[in-house]
């Protein structure tokens, strides 16, 4: 069997009169004015902070970094990044790799 309708529509469900209570205007209470306790500072964030006022400030070290030079007797393999990535290893210099087959065979012999 089919229920009967009850008459609650979603409208009424969701217009329902509410009873609305007036609430009290916030006020602040009165502030009394309170004298700071010491002399005012008469420098303003710029001139303290970022202004040369004259002291003598310590020179930083410079920092030098330590050189190491590797020297080697191969040569160059003439591989750009470019030649790896999109020519593939196969495209070396020629005279590369005859520089390093020998220089192996000087080591080897």
């Amino acid at each position: 069997p089919v229920p009967k309708f009850q008459g609650n529509t979603t409208h009424k469900d969701q217009f329902k009169q509410w009873t609305i209570e007036r609430q009290k205007a916030f006020s602040e209470p009165p502030r009394l004015l309170k004298v700071g306790s010491g002399a005012m500072e008469t420098k303003t964030m710029q001139k303290r902070d970022f202004v040369y006022d004259g002291s003598k400030v310590e020179r930083a070290k410079p920092i030098i970094p330590q050189v190491k030079v590797i020297r080697s007797d191969l040569p160059l393999d003439c591989l750009t990044s470019y030649r790896l990535e999109f020519k593939g290893i196969q495209n070396k210099c020629r005279l590369a790799e005859l520089l390093v087959n020998q220089a192996e065979q000087k080591l080897s012999a």
